[in-house]
C-alpha cells in the first residue's frame, strides 16, 4: 500500500489568509490548516480548536476548562497585540501566542 505526503495548508493564524470561508486557519495536528470555522466569542467555553470565531482558537490549561482566546503575534509590543485587560502569551507549540486575561 503507497500513501503520499500532505502539506500543510499556506495559511495564517493571525492574519486569517490562505483560507475560504467557510473555512478559517487553525492550527492541525500537521500543522496550519484550513477547518470549518466555529461561532464561539471570546472567553466562551469551547472543546476543539476551530469551535472557535476565525481569529481565535480554543485555548487553556492540559487539566482545566478551555475558551476561545484571540491569537496574538508576541513579536508585536507597540501598539499592544491584546486588548486591555489581556497579555499575549505563549502558546506550545505554535508559533503566535493568544490574548488571555491578566490576572489581578
Amino acid at each position: 500500500m503507497a500513501g503520499f505526503c500532505q502539506t500543510p495548508d499556506d495559511c495564517d493564524l493571525i492574519a486569517q489568509t490562505g483560507c475560504t470561508a467557510p473555512s478559517a486557519c487553525y492550527p492541525g495536528m500537521a500543522g496550519l490548516q484550513c477547518a470549518d470555522a466555529g461561532m464561539l466569542g471570546e472567553g466562551v467555553a469551547c472543546m476543539y480548536v476551530n469551535d472557535c470565531m476565525p481569529g481565535m482558537g480554543c485555548i487553556g490549561p492540559a487539566a482545566g476548562p478551555s475558551a476561545c482566546r484571540a491569537w496574538c503575534d508576541m513579536m508585536v509590543t507597540d501598539p499592544p497585540p491584546c486588548p486591555t485587560g489581556f497579555m499575549c502569551t505563549g502558546v506550545t507549540g505554535l508559533p503566535v501566542g493568544a490574548c488571555t486575561p491578566v490576572m489581578p
